[in-house]
């Protein structure tokens, strides 16, 4: 059973996943793949606040598994979500409206 676990945990997302700063342009979208098991988690999408100077917040949505999971303006460096994730892949795409945004990390931790 050890030797199970282990082998699972190893096809599981990294549970924190540095980004280097990647830019997300107005009108683009970043996706990404995680591999989880079928487990409530906790999501934490860290941003930084770009020298793009402008009076307007960015609006962004984020789409888990097709459904959206945030639709608003990011007036925090951090968004938090409770999701259902699924066996295996799952998908998560952040997609800025109005201007680019900066997407640092992204953690999750298992809720259950």
């Amino acid at each position: 059973m050890e030797r199970i676990n282990e082998k699972i945990s190893k096809l599981l997302a990294p549970i924190d996943m540095g980004l280097k700063s990647t830019v997300i342009n107005k009108g683009n979208e970043f996706s990404r793949e995680l591999n989880f098991e079928r487990r409530a988690i906790a999501l934490e999408l860290y941003f930084r606040k770009g020298k793009e100077e402008s009076s307007f917040v960015p609006l962004v949505s984020v789409f888990f598994n097709g459904q959206v999971v945030w639709d608003d303006y990011l007036n925090d460096e951090t968004l938090s979500f409770s999701l259902k994730s699924e066996v295996g892949e799952n998908t998560l795409i952040v997609a800025p409206v109005n201007r680019s945004v900066i997407l640092r990390k992204i953690t999750y931790r298992f809720e259950d």
